[in-house]
């Protein structure tokens, strides 16, 4: 995971030179007694992007490890946000990887999404889930959400960063909207995305049970969008 989290970084940098985003000290650093568990948190901001976030997650006990980094563009921008959300476990990987649409029209799908088809192709043979409910708004021909066998961890952690290769090409290409009812709109599916992080997100829940739901609820309200 350190690798994905090295190359997506490097990755980002060469195309958004990043300006940290002080945090909390209590919001960006929990680490427990003998390496029992460890979160990081980390705020970055630059040229064209509102926020990028990343949030690792580690507990030895249980070989569990997560990775979830984030792009949130300027809403002067029409662009999807961006996430990849990967957890590696002893047996099994959890994947989420996507470019959040903040349209369902075909020609912004076009746009966005159809750049993705061969990166798509190239990891169809990962193995789909059904999405939480609250998900289902956001996936689109280019989500992967996937629960595989650990064997394909490398092919995970790959797809990630091939995402990401692709997203970072169509921000370099960007250009600002103008037109004032499209930034509106453009601003209300941000701000709806993340009223559905803060509150449907179900890995919440999970992170409260180590930390507290205040320390949870802050994370996700301060440091998630």
């Amino acid at each position: 995971m350190d690798r994905v989290y090295s190359e997506a970084l490097t990755s980002i940098e060469k195309v958004i030179p990043l300006k940290p985003l002080t945090l909390p000290p209590k919001l960006s650093k929990t680490r427990y007694p003998f390496g029992l568990f460890e979160l990081l948190c980390n705020n970055w901001t630059g040229q064209g992007v509102r926020k990028v976030y990343s949030m690792r997650i580690k507990i030895p006990l249980f070989s569990f490890d997560m990775l979830g980094i984030s792009i949130y563009p300027d809403p002067c921008f029409d662009l999807p946000i961006f996430i990849f959300d990967i957890t590696e476990m002893k047996k099994k990987m959890v994947a989420y990887i996507n470019f959040m649409p903040l349209s369902s029209d075909p020609e912004y799908l076009k746009k966005y999404i159809d750049p993705l088809k061969a990166v798509t192709d190239k990891y169809r043979y990962l193995p789909q889930k059904e999405m939480p409910e609250w998900m289902v708004p956001y996936q689109n021909d280019a989500t992967i959400y996937s629960m595989p066998n650990a064997k394909y961890a490398d092919a995970v952690k790959n797809c990630s960063l091939d995402y990401l290769k692709v997203f970072l090409g169509l921000f370099s290409k960007a250009e600002k909207i103008l037109d004032a009812p499209r930034l509106e709109s453009i601003k209300k599916a941000q701000n709806r995305y993340c009223q559905d992080i803060i509150e449907k997100d179900g890995s919440r829940k999970m992170i409260a049970k180590i930390i507290g739901m205040n320390k949870a609820n802050r994370i996700f309200r301060e440091v998630l969008v």
